[in-house]
């Protein structure tokens, strides 16, 4: 499981993607490793996170949630969050990698503080980095 990913992809930097293309990317990251940041697990668990089931192959529902993970991949890979690594060909999925360095982000402690600002501030840091 990528957490440190996940933290990555929840950072300020994505905040500028589509809420649904955020989404993707943390669902990404959570099935990538953080030692090779690579997600293969295909577009299938996406399109079930998407529309709250799996779509039977050959279905019309099927291939426009096909047609919308993969613009929102598009958006990602655009973006730089991702970088495609091989195509699939009914053997095999595609590869992607994500490029999350959280290092090059320049926010190593992102504050996440409620609306009316009521609450206290919440700091999300990498225990690696800030013991």
């Amino acid at each position: 499981m990528g957490w440190k990913l996940a933290l990555a992809a929840s950072g300020p930097d994505w905040f500028k993607l589509s809420d649904k293309a955020r989404l993707i990317l943390l669902r990404m990251a959570l099935a990538a490793t953080d030692e090779e940041a690579e997600y293969w697990a295909g577009f299938r668990p996406i399109m079930a996170m998407l529309i709250g089931h799996e779509p039977n192959p050959g279905t019309a529902e099927f291939e426009a949630a096909r047609k919308r993970v993969q613009r929102y991949v598009s958006e990602l890979v655009q973006a730089g969050a991702l970088e495609k690594l091989g195509h699939s060909n009914g053997r095999h999925r595609n590869r992607y990698r994500l490029l999350l360095d959280n290092s090059s982000m320049g926010h190593p402690r992102c504050p996440i503080e409620t609306v009316d600002n009521s609450a206290p501030t919440l700091w999300i840091t990498d225990p690696e980095t800030d013991p």
